[in-house]
């Protein structure tokens, strides 16, 4: 498999929140965040969180980049469920599209970097921290 490094995107938050949850899934603490919430709030919340965040790094200095797979195939859609899957891609998830020349997001990162903020974006970081995104009925 061959695989790129691309700057992330405000749309691809919602390839990124799947990436994370995949990833921590049977991890025992994040479990215990939102037991009891469908899956679909979850991920919509949590795709909240990160737009926020990412709408923010110009106040902390973040920079966000994603793997992304070059080969041809499935590729997550979760905001696109497929009328009709692929009887390959239906086994995996019945949120995957069959897509030729696709590209599916299989990683991400998040840096902080050091930054100067001026006393305009100090203000706004204050103003923004403010700001949560609120935990779901189920949550812990």
């Amino acid at each position: 498999m061959a695989f790129d490094i691309q700057p992330c995107q405000l749309s691809d938050m919602p390839d990124l929140v799947t990436v994370f949850q995949s990833a921590f899934a049977n991890d025992p603490i994040v479990g215990r965040l939102m037991p009891d919430v469908p899956a679909d709030i979850k991920h919509a919340r949590d795709v909240q969180s990160f737009s926020k965040s990412f709408n923010e790094r110009h106040l902390n200095g973040a920079q966000y980049f994603k793997a992304v797979e070059l080969a041809t195939g499935c590729v997550i859609s979760p905001t696109q469920p497929s009328p009709a899957p692929s009887p390959a891609c239906d086994a995996v998830n019945k949120r995957l599209v069959l897509k030729p020349k696709c590209r599916k997001t299989v990683g991400f990162a998040k840096w902080q970097v050091p930054c100067k903020l001026t006393p305009e974006q100090k203000a706004e970081k204050e103003r923004c921290d403010g700001v949560k995104i609120p935990y779901p009925d189920g949550a812990n």
